[in-house]
């Protein structure tokens, strides 16, 4: 995500000279390839490629879901995928019968009553939390819901022109149902605590100026995440700003790494192998500066949670992390890795959310 098209500022001459060398080194590796008849990318470092998705499912990030043949309709999770230690598994009653999230508020945990709650919002990278969160709670008497969809940032769109209401999509309605549930959660005083969690890289690649490092670590887009990314452009802070209109207490999720397109292949297994920070957390500085910005709105204190150190050195980004996958696939950590970080990263949450329950007793 980034600021309005009006707003950006060109690159500076040293990193507009980087871009162009880096293209017309590109260029010259296509070129020659086409002379000597090989690929431009040799076999050892042939990048991994994307699970294969349908662009106009917006549940299709939400773990790579696979296609069937050629119709590129849908397919659902195979059993292979929904067997996978590493997949965020959420219940049935949160699932169509092919396996995608249902665009509502999914019961997490078992309800508790008179428990307060803690509520995720988010695209595919709030999924992922979803294990570190359940970690955190253990058996505190805490419930835990979520509003999820697959590339779908937490958006507050306005759709007041008749442009806007014909291009509506899930999103939005996503958007709104959870701002209702928000709104009426504090409207009736029940105890709860909002984590957000989007993926920031995802939506600043496709609306921010290219660079140098856009070539080197490319990021994967489709036209479902482009719509959406213009759409955060103002649906993102208008959310934020209702949030603390509302008085919502809410935690932010920071940037969390993700294996760009093209990189190598790795002899241990798919994404076990470490790669550059720079790539796997690319535009970091810039979307840090967003979400402080988003978070700046929110009723205080509102938490920056960044678990990035988790798997990131300042070089690095692991492949394995405390024994297990730190990936589940090109774009999301794994459910075992977000297990591990949940106690050390989300226990304030959950801590906060019973605190503000005991006060309200």
């Amino acid at each position: 995500m980034a600021p309005a098209p009006s707003r950006r500022r060109l690159l500076p001459p040293s990193r507009r000279t980087a871009l162009l060398l880096t293209v017309a080194t590109a260029l010259l590796a296509t070129l020659l390839a086409s002379v000597v008849g090989v690929s431009p990318v040799s076999a050892s470092v042939r990048g991994t490629p994307s699970e294969p998705t349908d662009p106009t499912d917006p549940t299709a990030l939400m773990g790579g879901l696979p296609t069937t043949g050629t119709t590129g309709r849908p397919a659902g999770p195979s059993a292979r995928a929904r067997q996978n230690p590493d997949r965020v598994q959420l219940p049935d009653a949160c699932r169509t019968p092919k396996g995608y999230l249902k665009p509502k508020k999914c019961t997490v945990l078992p309800h508790r009553p008179g428990a307060p709650t803690v509520v995720v919002w988010g695209d595919s990278h709030a999924w992922q939390m979803v294990p570190a969160l359940r970690a955190a709670i253990g058996d505190r008497p805490v419930n835990l819901v979520s509003f999820l969809q697959g590339a779908c940032p937490p958006m507050n769109s306005r759709l007041q022109t008749e442009q806007e209401r014909a291009e509506k999509n899930s999103c939005d309605v996503m958007g709104k149902t959870t701002l209702r549930y928000l709104r009426h959660a504090m409207k009736k005083g029940r105890t709860i605590r909002l984590v957000v969690a989007l993926s920031w890289e995802l939506y600043h690649d496709v609306t921010d100026e290219p660079n140098a490092d856009d070539v080197l670590y490319p990021g994967y887009s489709n036209d479902f995440i482009r719509t959406n990314a213009h759409k955060a452009l103002t649906g993102v802070p208008r959310a934020f700003r209702t949030l603390g209109n509302l008085k919502v207490p809410t935690d932010l999720v920071g940037q969390m790494p993700m294996v760009y397109e093209n990189a190598p292949s790795c002899p241990a297994g798919r994404y076990r192998c470490d790669l550059p920070r720079r790539g796997t957390m690319k535009d970091e500085d810039e979307n840090l500066a967003t979400a402080r910005r988003m978070r700046s709105v929110l009723v205080k204190p509102a938490k920056l949670i960044q678990p990035s150190p988790f798997f990131c050195t300042n070089r690095v980004c692991k492949g394995t992390v405390r024994g297990v996958p730190a990936y589940y696939d090109q774009f999301h950590i794994g459910a075992r890795a977000s297990e591990k970080l949940g106690p050390e990263y989300f226990t304030p949450t959950v801590a906060k959310v019973l605190k503000a329950s005991r006060r309200t007793r």
